[in-house]
């Protein structure tokens, strides 16, 4: 279980009330990202109690609770609200996520890019300082497919690219295999 000066705050509006729970942070990026909350659980609340303003310490009454998530089970309730609702990301996980979508972007450029000219791949560090030196700003929140076709066409003028794809077919005569 976190401790609650270490917990962030985890905020979603249903019904037009506003509720809040103290989360772990890096666990609840993983359910966010798709791990099961029930493998997490025992360590991702800091308390069970669900918040109208957790700074202040109000609690959400009851039936407010009740009503807007049918359910007074702290689990289903969590898991909506980190689901649904928004987790602030800590300095150190957004730092993480923005190097870890541009590795993504670059590996996609690197794998399915050539250089026209010499018709051979372009190093990802290449890639990488095409990146910088046009002051491209990734996105850590957004997948790379959204934002691959701003990347490509910014970098353009700087890095020749080619998406040339070849097909290659192979026939195998029936004779030659054996069973």
């Amino acid at each position: 279980m976190v401790t609650v000066d270490k917990a962030i705050i985890a905020s979603h509006d249903k019904n037009g009330k506003h509720f809040e729970i103290l989360v772990d942070a890096d666990l609840a990026l993983e359910v966010r990202e798709g791990k099961q909350i029930e493998q997490v659980f025992g360590n991702l609340l800091a308390s069970d109690e669900v918040y109208k303003d957790s700074k202040k310490g109000e609690r959400a009454s009851p039936k407010d609770v009740l009503d807007s998530f049918n359910t007074e089970e702290i689990l289903p309730i969590a898991k909506e609200i980190i689901l649904e609702g928004r987790v602030e990301l800590t300095t150190e996980q957004k730092r993480k996520k923005l190097e870890q979508r541009l590795k993504e972007i670059v590996m996609y450029i690197s794998k399915n890019a050539i250089n026209p000219l010499t018709k051979t791949p372009h190093p990802p560090q290449r890639i990488e300082l095409a990146i910088d030196q046009a002051r491209i700003t990734i996105d850590p929140t957004k997948s790379v497919k959204s934002q691959i076709d701003k990347v490509i066409e910014k970098i353009k003028p700087i890095l020749p690219l080619s998406f040339d794809q070849e097909v290659l077919g192979v026939k195998i005569p029936i004779r030659s295999l054996v069973f």
